[in-house]
């Protein structure tokens, strides 16, 4: 005797679940995980590049106004272009804030972002010296040539991070 098909206890091809995107299978954990080291290095690297593209720009520039200066000896000359320099790389370093200071409170920005306090013999430099060429003019040479040391000495401590553009 043969079965009737229609009361075969049978039931139609079904297909498997489909496949849940959660939980994440474990190769894509490492691809997460490589994407976020990759992403921690790429900043850091970034990071650096930026700190070494400001040092080396105001050292540049440090070079070009000592070069100038070793011309002519213009002691008002490099007054006025170490405050410039000092102002550009501190606006940077700073923010906007670092435009309006003056006297102590300029001097104290230097010392707050390179940890060294501007020297009490070299302040006529930074003060009164780039605003007038009679006060240049008294500079003691050692004075301009320690103002440079000391800037250089200054870039080399810079803080890691400037918060704005490069110089």
């Amino acid at each position: 005797m043969t079965p009737d098909p229609a009361k075969l206890p049978l039931r139609d091809i079904h297909l498997p679940e489909p496949v849940a995107w959660w939980p994440l299978a474990p190769g894509w954990w490492m691809l997460a995980a490589l994407l976020l080291g990759a992403g921690v290095l790429a900043g850091g690297w970034w990071w650096l590049a930026r700190r070494r593209r400001l040092r080396r720009a105001a050292h540049a520039e440090l070079a070009r106004i000592e070069q100038a200066y070793g011309a002519n000896r213009d002691a008002h000359a490099l007054a006025r272009a170490l405050s410039q320099l000092l102002r550009r790389v501190a606006l940077v370093c700073a923010g906007p804030g670092a435009a309006a200071l003056t006297d102590e409170d300029w001097l104290a920005l230097l010392a707050h972002l390179a940890g060294e306090a501007w020297p009490a013999h070299l302040t006529e430099v930074l003060l009164t010296a780039p605003y007038s060429p009679q006060a240049a003019a008294l500079l003691p040479t050692a004075s301009c040539a320690d103002a440079l040391a000391l800037t250089r000495r200054w870039f080399q401590r810079l803080p890691p991070e400037p918060r704005h553009a490069a110089v």
